[in-house]
């Protein structure tokens, strides 16, 4: 860390290619942008999971997203139970299901994140009970039939266009009372309020938000009325990265982070987090906003209503 400056924190970005069109990033960038946006783009399956791994080991943020994502993760309800992480990037989120106890289906588009992926499984020594598809960009839902009992979607949402077919098939795909989770990021969180307007503005790249592959941002009520519309009631929501401390500028701040990084560590600044962040109105005001949801038992699959 600098004297003056404050790196802001890094952004795990598990889904590199969920998006609709998602352009490469220039090459420019991907040397500047470290591991979390190279890791994917490595043929190697080892080397691109140990740069997803280290991202995690070094990313103060990454982790304590991770842990947060952790605290509101259901436990299977039956034996048997089956969970599907669309998106699944290196593997983070489908280790902790399998080793809760589902038996896991996991995806995504990017052939280099699946293969990575693989590897985790293998060393986990829990490959026998995750199945990976691969999902073409754009494409059907072919070979994710279900039906679920949990369907985990981390930072996918926002990559995509039909975000209400894309519900739409999430409840198709539940069993009646089965759970979905998301992540995402929220433009309702103070980091939003403080720094982002002007900082899209100067770098797309800002907090791993890239401005060509991100569709839109999401907050609390607009998730809540999105999910009931397609028969899902939500239960819980946690707010992440609710302190944005690396947002406020000036020498006065800059002295002040250091001092208490160097007296408490980074680890200080997302005490909020887990104290406030599963409390109203916490909830709904981190940077990364978390939400379970339940699929009401009466809600038809044949239903096509529309957001």
């Amino acid at each position: 860390m600098t004297k003056h400056k404050a790196r802001r924190p890094v952004v795990a970005q598990e889904r590199p290619l969920l998006a609709e069109g998602n352009p490469e990033p220039p090459a420019g960038r991907v040397a500047a942008q470290s591991d979390q946006v190279a890791w994917w783009l490595d043929s190697d399956p080892r080397k691109a999971l140990e740069k997803y791994m280290r991202m995690y080991r070094k990313s103060a943020y990454a982790s304590h997203n991770f842990r947060a994502v952790r605290r509101i993760l259901p436990t299977p309800s039956r034996a048997g139970a089956i969970a599907l992480d669309y998106g699944c990037g290196g593997g983070q989120i489908t280790v902790l299901l399998a080793r809760l106890g589902y038996h896991v289906t996991a995806t995504d588009s990017a052939a280099c994140a699946l293969a990575a992926c693989k590897v985790h499984l293998e060393d986990e020594k829990i490959a026998d009970r995750v199945q990976l598809v691969l999902k073409e960009v754009s494409a059907n839902w072919q070979g994710l039939d279900g039906p679920f009992d949990l369907i985990v979607a981390k930072d996918v949402i926002e990559h995509i266009q039909d975000d209400a077919g894309f519900l739409r098939e999430v409840a198709r795909r539940l069993l009646p009372g089965g759970k979905l989770l998301l992540v995402t990021q929220n433009d309702y969180s103070w980091n939003y309020w403080l720094e982002a307007p002007q900082a899209l503005a100067k770098d797309p790249y800002w907090m791993g938000w890239h401005s060509t592959e991100h569709v839109r941002f999401y907050n609390k009520p607009r998730l809540k009325g999105m999910l009931r519309a397609f028969g899902f009631r939500p239960v819980r929501w946690q707010g992440h990265y609710l302190l944005p401390y690396r947002a406020f500028k000036g020498w006065f701040f800059c002295k002040l982070r250091n001092a208490v990084d160097k007296l408490l560590g980074e680890e200080a600044f997302y005490w909020p987090d887990r104290l406030l962040g599963l409390h109203w109105p916490f909830n709904g005001l981190g940077w990364s906003i978390q939400v379970l949801a339940i699929k009401e038992p009466n809600w038809s699959n044949t239903d096509d209503r529309e957001n």
